[in-house]
């Protein structure tokens, strides 16, 4: 009887060759979604917009009487 291991682990790596292949191209293809891109972009303008908000509040916090005691 034939030894069949060499070619069944030979199958199996190219499975796994294929899967790994699959998977990257599935998630390069969720990385450049334009939704994920959208969501990115939502993100950074919120972070943003909190940034100017909290200094803003710092500023004002500053300038208030308590503020000026606090100095």
């Amino acid at each position: 009887m034939m030894d069949d291991t060499p070619r069944h682990e030979s199958e199996l790596s190219e499975e796994f060759r294929k899967l790994g292949s699959n998977l990257k191209d599935a998630l390069e293809a969720a990385w450049n979604s334009p939704d994920r891109q959208r969501l990115e972009q939502e993100i950074k303008t919120g972070l943003r917009q909190a940034a100017e908000a909290l200094a803003d509040l710092a500023e004002e916090a500053v300038e208030s009487e308590t503020g000026k005691k606090l100095r």
